[in-house]
């Protein structure tokens, strides 16, 4: 996969400065607010680098879509999932998690109308794909230590 250009770098807010979770673990939460993709609405990134200075394209890089969730709808992220993503970034891996498109946060007390909007969100992102592509073309504009061929 390539390297997206300067357009696509500008598309993507800043990622600001990180906050270290975990030994040797670094975490930024990014809010994607305004996605160029009209299928998809506002969501968060959870991105987790090792501490470190690493060369440009140096680094593989693991993409997880939040865990919670029903079928037919999409999902969040949360401390919860946090457990999942730090054995990777350990490892050496930066790790890319994100939400898919149709999230639910309360299913047990969601309307019939709240579920039918989540169901149409989820199919709007195709099941989560344009959300995961919308993550992979954020760490290939935002992380420069990524390696694009090892995804």
């Amino acid at each position: 996969m390539a390297r997206v250009g300067e357009q696509d770098n500008q598309r993507f807010p800043e990622l600001g400065p990180p906050t270290q979770i975990a030994a040797g673990v670094l975490f930024r939460e990014i809010r994607l607010e305004s996605p160029s993709d009209e299928r998809i609405g506002t969501h968060k990134l959870y991105v987790y680098t090792p501490r470190g200075e690493h060369r440009e394209n140096s680094l593989p890089c693991i993409f997880i879509a939040g865990g919670s969730s029903i079928p037919l709808t999409g999902t969040g992220l949360g401390p919860a999932d946090e457990p999942e993503h730090i054995p990777y970034v350990s490892a050496g891996f930066v790790v890319i998690g994100y939400e898919v498109d149709g999230y639910l946060p309360d299913p047990d007390r969601a309307t019939k109308q709240m579920i039918l909007d989540a169901i149409k969100e989820y199919r709007a992102a195709e099941a989560g794909l344009v959300n995961a592509e919308q993550a992979i073309e954020f760490a290939l504009a935002k992380l420069p230590e990524v390696d694009a061929n090892r995804l």
